[in-house]
């Protein structure tokens, strides 16, 4: 079974304070990690389906569920980030929100009046306590250089829980030695997650970002 936690977890506070309220949609659920300013999340949710978004910044995310309090059976925003231990942790804020990090030097480079502020971290994992039962048919995950904890995270779920469709938004693979990167990180995804196809996509050229693994 999917990792059960009590009301007083991390993950079940992140849940009450946002008034989870999520249902199962016809189409299935999406988990989307990392949701920043929610354009992706507004496009799975105008194709009918339920997700369940998060992310570690508190501004980004009230914002999102001011946006969606209309249809809390279809959306629920989760002010939290990820980490291998469950507590809190540093989360740095800029000014433009989207440039926030738990990278204290990446914040700063875009900001130098950025700052501290405490944030929820709950493990990957954590969060399919709150979707059992939903047909869970795309994960996506953009949490910057992150992504190897939430892989080691579902690596403990079973396997008949996973989606059949992942994706990796990896800004990394932009920057010096991408391909050494990427080949460790969709082997990884393979023997620890049991997926045997990947693509690459570049979006450099569309967004000004890193490469997206699907």
């Amino acid at each position: 079974p999917a990792p059960r936690h009590g009301p007083g977890s991390g993950v079940w506070r992140a849940a009450k304070d946002a008034g989870f309220a999520l249902g199962a949609c016809p189409n299935g659920t999406v988990l989307d990690i990392g949701v920043n300013d929610g354009s992706d999340l507004d496009f799975f949710v105008q194709r009918g389906y339920c997700v369940l978004g998060v992310e570690a910044n508190v501004a980004l995310a009230n914002k999102l569920q001011k946006r969606y309090r209309h249809i809390p059976s279809q959306v629920a925003v989760l002010n939290v980030g990820l980490d291998e231990v469950p507590g809190e942790m540093t989360f740095w804020m800029t000014r433009s929100l989207v440039h926030s990090s738990f990278e204290r030097q990446k914040a700063l480079t875009h900001d130098k009046m950025a700052k501290p502020q405490n944030v929820t971290v709950v493990r990957c994992e954590d969060l399919w306590s709150l979707i059992q039962g939903h047909r869970l048919v795309y994960l996506r995950v953009d949490i910057e250089e992150r992504h190897f904890l939430c892989v080691e995270g579902l690596a403990r779920i079973p396997r008949r829980l996973l989606p059949p469709y992942m994706s990796w938004e990896m800004h990394e693979f932009a920057r010096s030695a991408p391909f050494p990167v990427l080949d460790a990180f969709l082997l990884t995804v393979g023997q620890r997650l049991g997926y045997g196809e990947a693509k690459v996509v570049s979006n450099l050229m569309q967004a000004g970002k890193g490469a997206g693994v699907a």
